[in-house]
């Protein structure tokens, strides 16, 4: 399986949220990881680990442990 990646911009639409949103997350950790090729001001998220990001906080109802607020999609 070939790794994907996508810019920012790509990972805020697939995630539903905003380009801020990742930034932000990028600040404090709380975000998925992120990669700075040559520490270049591009920034890439591989597709799969978005994937899993989500899937981390998924819950079976809303009494479930309620994710950090650094974690809500």
């Amino acid at each position: 399986m070939q790794t994907r990646f996508i810019r920012r911009r790509e990972a805020a639409k697939l995630l539903g949220v905003s380009e801020r949103s990742l930034e932000d997350w990028s600040l404090t950790g709380g975000g998925p990881p992120e990669y700075r090729p040559n520490n270049r001001r591009v920034v890439l998220y591989d597709v799969a680990e978005l994937e899993a990001w989500v899937r981390e906080g998924a819950r079976r109802s809303t009494s479930d442990t309620v994710p950090p607020p650094d974690r809500v999609v």
